[in-house]
């Protein structure tokens, strides 16, 4: 089976990449063929740049440039480089290791138009502080778009059991629930 992940960093110190990376070796000694979709940017460097492609470990890395808003983790993709990925990749089944973020977005649009399975791993998406500006944007998203999203996924792995409630609250009623 291919399986493709998505996250913000395939390189350097970040949780979530080490938790793709993890469960990617398990999959791989299980006889499937990984692929990675992610950013450029290498984890706790602004000025260092990861391989367009590179394979690690048995696992397919694809990068590509972003566009970095308000965070080291919000970034804007080019849209059609990863549509074309996905479409060259053609998986199995995709694990959106993000929410809140443009490549799941997008990938999410595109796995329903190819009949791809895709998932959810949420990564407690909300609880850390922002800036003003960011949370509004996190409101906006989580009501406009978030909650339609969230209905579109094949399934949602939750990290944590306080995340169920809250995003289940916010797809019946588009209000945040208890965090």
């Amino acid at each position: 089976m291919k399986i493709l992940y998505t996250c913000t960093y395939s390189r350097g110190p970040s949780g979530v990449w080490n938790r793709v990376y993890q469960l990617a070796q398990q999959m791989i000694k299980r006889g499937h063929e990984v692929h990675v979709i992610s950013s450029e940017r290498v984890a706790g460097n602004k000025s260092e740049r990861a391989a367009e492609y590179d394979i690690v470990n048995g696992i397919h890395l694809h990068r590509f440039p972003v566009i970095s808003f308000g965070s080291d983790n919000a970034f804007l993709y080019r849209p059609w480089q990863l549509k074309k990925c996905l479409k060259e990749i053609m998986p199995d089944v995709v694990d959106c290791q993000t929410y809140r973020h443009h490549e799941g977005h997008v990938i999410l649009k595109e796995c329903k138009k190819l009949g791809i399975r895709c998932v959810l791993t949420t990564h407690s998406p909300f609880a850390r502080k922002r800036g003003r500006l960011l949370s509004l944007f996190v409101k906006l998203y989580d009501r406009f778009i978030g909650r339609y999203d969230l209905k579109k996924f094949d399934a949602v792995v939750y990290i944590l059991k306080s995340e169920e409630s809250y995003l289940n609250n916010l797809v019946t009623t588009g209000k945040e629930g208890d965090r």
